[in-house]
């Protein structure tokens, strides 16, 4: 039983973390990392709090871009805190990111190993990479609307044309 031992407490670090507990997040990590040699090598993971923080700060970005559109010719002092909202929300995403594409090929051996089979047997490997699929695009889509804010007059750009919206109908005339 010694050898499930890294691994119990390489799951509590993962239910700690995505838990936000994050002094025993700490203290499981190193007990983890401590019995498991290949996961310390790159450092251990957050998988599992990628998993569940990916929707969250995708769709918190996604959605204060929305209010940015729609205050978009108010005071400064309104726009600031939206603004600096979405900034947070992005950097917050980017590291989640780049802390895991960073150790996705030591991770994809660490399961292979773990699981006896290649990487691409293993479906949290490959929930893991599809997931990162969607944040990047997601990422990209944020990036354009943000962009479209200041482009375009309407202060609305639509993905699915990839042009500014009319905010007021056809031909530009209000209702």
């Amino acid at each position: 039983h010694a050898h499930r031992r890294p691994i119990l407490y390489g799951n509590f670090n993962q239910m700690a973390d995505c838990s936000s507990l994050l002094l025993l997040a700490s203290y499981c990590k190193h007990m983890w990392l401590a019995l498991d040699v290949e996961a310390s090598r790159f450092g251990g993971m957050r998988v599992t709090a990628y998993w569940a923080r990916v929707p969250e700060m995708v769709f918190q970005a996604w959605f204060t871009v929305s209010v940015l559109e729609l205050i978009a010719d108010q005071d400064p002092s309104i726009m600031v805190p939206v603004l600096c909202s979405i900034i947070a929300s992005i950097v917050a995403s980017l590291k989640s990111f780049f802390e895991l594409a960073w150790i996705v090929r030591p991770l994809g051996l660490w399961y292979s190993k773990l699981n006896h089979s290649p990487w691409y047997a293993s479906s949290h490997f490959v929930y893991t990479l599809v997931l990162m699929v969607f944040h990047f695009l997601f990422l990209l889509c944020i990036g354009l609307r943000l962009a479209g804010v200041w482009a375009c007059e309407s202060h609305e750009f639509e993905l699915r044309s990839l042009s500014c919206s009319d905010r007021y109908g056809i031909a530009g005339q209000q209702s």
